[in-house]
Formats: structure tokens, sequence, C-alpha cells
């Protein structure tokens, strides 16, 4: 077999390899809900779970974009959050539903790491957001520090920014930065649409598909532009319309900033629950032997995972995380 195979043939085989699937790429759907004169047998295969011939469990495999306009699907899966609200409470006594929502030093947190009594250059963050779920990962603490929330709505706002697709990075991010529009004015999720062209004095049924059609990325028809243009909406407001591929909705934006919420107070209020709850429930992997030999090992071991850049492992990566 002639093993000199030329570059340009690498490449070409590549990429008639690109996108080819090599695993069964399962997701968990929550409860799918089957009329009660069918079988579910009517509606999917049964096979064994990722390929395990072995596995006890059988699973059924819908596709996704085949189940959403012919069966019901609710959400109902496990999730962190509860689960560490939960043991929050039962370590703390505090009723999570009593914690408020405007507390000042939980507010500075998604602005700054005063309220944690540490400095940017001790946690390598400019945000005292890590841990907190939903805003600490580095691209939504990117967007904290570009946009400076202040306030609960502004805090929905990057919820709704950070789950759409093209609706902050080339779009809203643009606008903030050239000054054009400040983060409440911009679109962050799919209701604000509506309730900003109503507002503008469109008919309301227009106003909601109009939303519909933006949210689920079809952008806008000319009679859906000569309706806005006529309503003295702003040019850069059609054209941000235009980019946006999927919204999220606003109840989801504001539970998950709830959440989050809720979890920060313990951060800064009640640190020893916020750790240890932190670790019991979330941190898939940690070091302890870097932990126990204080903060210098820590970074230490953060730079060398760091400094890997692409070539770190997926394990390597949720240490950082766990850190």
């Amino acid at each position: 077999m002639n093993m000199n195979i030329r570059g340009a043939e690498v490449d070409r085989l590549v990429a008639g390899c690109t996108g080819v699937k090599r695993t069964t790429g399962q997701h968990p759907g929550g409860i799918i809900v089957i009329p009660d004169y069918m079988d579910v047998y009517d509606f999917t295969p049964v096979q064994y779970p990722a390929d395990a011939t072995d596995s006890e469990w059988k699973t059924t495999h819908f596709d996704f974009h085949s189940i959403h306009d012919n069966v019901l699907k609710l959400d109902i899966l496990g999730h962190d959050d509860p689960t560490a609200i939960r043991m929050l409470q039962d370590l703390s006594g505090i009723d999570p539903k009593t914690i408020p929502t405007d507390d000042p030093e939980v507010m500075k947190l998604f602005g700054s790491t005063e309220s944690l009594g540490v400095t940017p250059e001790d946690i390598d963050s400019k945000t005292g957001t890590l841990g907190i779920p939903e805003f600490g990962t580095r691209f939504v603490r990117q967007m904290l520090e570009q946009t400076k929330p202040t306030t609960f709505s502004e805090l929905v706002q990057i919820s709704g920014l950070s789950h759409g697709t093209d609706v902050w990075l080339g779009n809203a991010e643009e606008l903030i930065k050239n000054k054009i529009c400040e983060l409440p004015d911009v679109i962050g999720c799919r209701d604000d649409i509506m309730v900003f062209l109503i507002y503008q004095g469109l008919e309301s049924s227009l106003a909601f598909r109009i939303m519909e059609s933006v949210r689920k990325g079809k952008g806008l028809t000319e009679e859906m532009e000569e309706a806005m243009i006529e309503n003295n909406v702003p040019s850069w407001y059609i054209d941000s319309c235009k980019k946006i591929k999927y919204m999220f909705p606003k109840a989801h934006a504001a539970a998950y900033v709830l959440m989050a919420v809720r979890i920060a107070y313990f951060k800064v209020h009640h640190p020893l629950y916020f750790y240890a709850t932190y670790f019991s429930v979330r941190a898939d992997d940690f070091d302890l032997t870097a932990m126990v030999n204080g903060r210098e090992a820590v970074k230490a071991v953060m730079k060398e995972i760091n400094d890997k850049g692409l070539e770190a492992s997926t394990k390597e990566k949720k240490l950082i995380n766990g850190a």
C-alpha cells in the first residue's frame, strides 16, 4: 500500500469525513407524552443506549426535529441547580424564596470581586461569579465585563443574550461597543421584540408574528419591515432582528437569573455553605493536593493547564472549574 499520500489528498479525505457521526449522539429528552390510543413503538425504534448491547436498559431514540410538531415533550430532567439550592437550604435553614433579589453586595458580584474580599488578580477574574450557574463561564464573564449590569433586569438581558444565537456576537455586542445603544435597549429575549413593537404602535398580532419569525431565525418579510419603518422603529433594531437565529424566552432567562442570584447570595454571605455545596454537587474533579497546599499551589496547577491550551484534556478543563 502506498503511504506517500500528498497533502491535497489528505485534505480531500478529511473534507469527506467532516460531519460524519462518530457516536449515536444521544441526549436525554425528558418525558415524551404519547396519546393513550397509540404506543411508543408507533413513533420510534427502541435500542440499547450508545450502542452498549450488554446494557440492562433500552432507550427510545427520537429525532429532535421530528418531535416538536407531533408529540409532547416535557423537559423534566435532572438538574444541578435545584439540588444545590436544596442543599444550601438544608445547611443554612434559609428558605431560598426569602432571599432578596436586589442585595447590594450580591449585585456587586456581577461587576467586581469587591464583595468577596479578594482582588481580580487573586482569582484571575474581574467578576466574582465563578461557580454561579450560567454566569461563571469565561464567555459570560466577558459579557459582564463589557456591559457592567447593576440590576436584576439587566442580568435577565445578559442571560437572554448569552443563550441566543447571533444575538450577542456580531449583534448586540457591536451595538453596545459602538455606543449606538445601551444594555437595556438591545434585544435580549424574544418577548422584548413583541412588547417593544406594540409600544411603538404596531398592531399586536403583527408584533407577535414578527417576534415568532425573528426568534426562529426566519428574519423579516417585506411587509413586516415596512410596518416597522412606518412606526419609527430604529434602523439598527431592524438590522438586529435580521441577524438573529434563535432567541431565549424571557421567563426562562428570569428563572435562571433568580436561581443564580439565590446561589450568589450564599457565596457572598455564607461562603462555607456555598463551597460545601459546590464541591458536593457541581465539581466533577478537584485536586485536593493542590488545594491543601494553598493559593500558590492552586495557581501553579491552573497555569500548567492553561498553558496547554487546546491540548488540555477534558478532565483538566473540569479541574480548572473545580480548582
